[in-house]
């Protein structure tokens, strides 16, 4: 996994972020419930019986408002490009994983298991088309049977077909990093980012740590080219310095751009003129030479590179039929 992935999924270890997640696109009656100043990170990395680990998952717990009962969340970035056609089934595997550890580390003691909500945020180019139910991807069973299939509904975030607009007024966290995310421009993703900044400096000392996970994050992001490096104090900067700063590093790497573009083009001309001068001067003497160009012959040598002509006009210097120089 690269540098960009791990660093965003290290963004959703924080409180703020996973809060602003649910009460952003989970858009349900329960969530106004549920006591936020109780949430907890749960370690990921847990054991099943097959000794299988799994250090990815994003699990944290939660509290109902005056309740001591605990609610889950456990969430998975999906960073593959191709929507998986069985994540019903992979879900329902680390749900039930999830449920085997609470129960062997006797959290829920003699209560009932805890409500779990699985999300998924996908974050590819293609549209998610599979099941967003286990028992979809089951083959429809013949009366009686249906009542023994397993069911466990995921929610879906599709970072690309979230709507700009909608996420631009939500003010939350996580809507920022998703615009961030579909920026189609380096300029265009200068507003959410600095939005981010701005929360985090509002909120004071206790959300630095989020601060600055947020920048090596966006340092490691940016494509093509780096508008914010490791050794800008971007986090010990205020806001109204930082965006000048940004507005004028791609200004300046914009106009870089240009004028690179502009340089290469011109050698790419002048190497085609070089070669096409070459092509109509072997031609010509081809034809002193020997009378008229075969069609196969002047068709090679007018796609030819320089260095071939070079060579093959050496040979007609000592030729003494056209076999002699090109062997077609």
């Amino acid at each position: 996994m690269g540098d960009h992935d791990s660093g965003y999924r290290q963004l959703f270890s924080f409180p703020a972020m996973i809060e602003d997640l649910l009460r952003g696109f989970v858009r349900e009656r329960w969530v106004d419930d549920l006591d936020f100043g109780t949430l907890e990170r749960k370690n990921g990395s847990y054991v099943a019986d097959d000794l299988r680990e799994r250090e990815d998952d994003i699990i944290w717990r939660v509290k109902w408002q005056g309740a001591d009962d605990w609610m889950y969340v456990y969430l998975l970035i999906e960073f593959q490009s191709t929507p998986d056609r069985f994540m019903g089934v992979r879900i329902m595997n680390y749900v039930s994983l999830l449920y085997q550890d609470l129960i062997k580390t006797g959290e829920i003691g003699e209560q009932a298991l805890p409500p779990v909500l699985p999300m998924v945020v996908y974050r590819g180019e293609r549209k998610w088309r599979s099941k967003l139910n286990v028992k979809d991807l089951v083959r429809q069973p013949p009366p009686g049977l249906a009542r023994y299939l397993p069911s466990l509904r995921y929610l879906l975030l599709e970072e690309v077909r979230m709507n700009e607009a909608e996420l631009s007024r939500m003010c939350n966290l996580a809507a920022e990093i998703f615009r961030i995310e579909k920026s189609p421009t380096l300029k265009a993703s200068i507003p959410p980012f600095l939005s981010f900044l701005k929360w985090t400096t509002k909120a004071g000392a206790e959300q630095d740590s989020l601060k600055r996970a947020m920048k090596v994050w966006f340092t490691r992001a940016q494509k093509p080219v780096k508008i914010i490096t490791e050794d800008d104090a971007v986090d010990e900067m205020a806001i109204e310095e930082i965006e000048p700063m940004l507005s004028e590093r791609i200004e300046k790497w914009s106009s870089e751009l240009v004028e690179k573009g502009r340089a290469e083009g011109t050698a790419e001309g002048e190497l085609k003129g070089k070669a096409e001068g070459k092509a109509e001067l072997f031609l010509s003497l081809f034809a002193t030479k020997f009378g008229t160009v075969p069609d196969h012959i002047r068709l090679h040598i007018e796609t030819a590179s320089t260095e071939e002509i070079l060579l093959l006009s050496e040979r007609l210097l000592t030729a003494d039929t056209p076999a002699d120089v090109y062997s077609l």
